[in-house]
């Protein structure tokens, strides 16, 4: 015969488990619609000594001169500010393979 005490252990060991799948499930889904990630690139005019910089809040890769960078919901000229401010000139910026234009460029820059 099996006791109340076992039978509340398993229930609660039951419940234990369900709510750490539950937390596993929702930490493994997308992001939600709406806040796509856009992949963003650069060319410097400068090589960076890191492979990893964090400008803003937006963490690039980068080899030599090129970086890459995927960031959800921001606006480009920002994301590129960022990046000149904390890696220098900026040759040349990309969102989603679409250059930025002189102009949008000149103003990362400035």
């Amino acid at each position: 015969m099996t006791s109340p005490l076992s039978l509340r252990k398993a229930g609660a060991l039951l419940i234990a488990s369900g709510a750490a799948a539950l937390t596993l499930g929702i930490a493994a889904m997308p992001a939600a619609a709406g806040t796509a990630a856009t992949q963003y690139t650069a060319t410097l005019a400068q090589p960076v000594s890191d492979a990893r910089v964090v400008a803003g809040k937006t963490l690039w890769k980068c080899a030599g001169t090129e970086c890459a960078a995927v960031v959800e919901g921001s606006r480009a000229g920002r994301v590129c500010r960022d990046l000149q401010r904390k890696a220098g000139t900026v040759t040349q910026f990309t969102v989603a393979g679409q250059p930025l234009d002189a102009e949008a460029l000149s103003r990362c820059n400035a």
